[in-house]
């Protein structure tokens, strides 16, 4: 679950540069709904984990600051251009 969460991840990050493009702001109306499977899928990878030092949980942590931040930028971005385009 957190390797998916984190290839999610910059799939979804990529994707909110791409959408910072004139005239390809219509893309956040995609990334932002795959960015949040993507933080849904890094939260359950991180609490699948039980061991508290297990090294298999970086994949899920950066996942989930990757979607994080995707998600942030991109309310941002629908705020300032008033959720249009």
């Amino acid at each position: 679950m957190g390797k998916g969460g984190l290839i999610i991840g910059i799939i979804a990050i990529v994707a909110m540069i791409i959408g910072y493009i004139p005239c390809l702001g219509w893309t956040f109306w995609v990334t932002l709904p795959v960015a949040l499977v993507g933080l849904i899928l890094s939260i359950v990878g991180l609490i699948q984990d039980t061991d508290r030092y297990n090294p298999s949980k970086t994949p899920a942590s950066i996942g989930m600051v990757l979607n994080l931040i995707t998600l942030v930028f991109g309310f941002i971005r629908w705020a300032i251009g008033g959720f249009i385009l």
